[in-house]
């Protein structure tokens, strides 16, 4: 199955939008608030994908689509 990665700024968002995945049966392989967290976390997975807001603590959207690998797919 696909691994899901969440990055949003406001962390209470980015776990509400996790428990609503789970629930749903969805496995989400971690939240992260910042665009190094969620780039550290895709380091060890093979494919999947990012889902994030337009602007995080440490870089906007369209820095994180060009450091992920082309194995991961981008949900903003």
């Amino acid at each position: 199955m696909t691994s899901v990665i969440i990055a949003l700024p406001k962390a209470e968002v980015a776990q509400g939008i996790r428990n609503l995945l789970v629930r749903s049966g969805i496995p989400v392989a971690g939240v992260c608030t910042t665009g190094a967290q969620a780039l550290a976390l895709a380091d060890g997975l093979n494919y999947g994908i990012v889902i994030c807001g337009y602007k995080l603590a440490d870089m906007i959207y369209s820095e994180l689509h060009d450091c992920l690998s082309a194995e991961f797919s981008m949900l903003m």
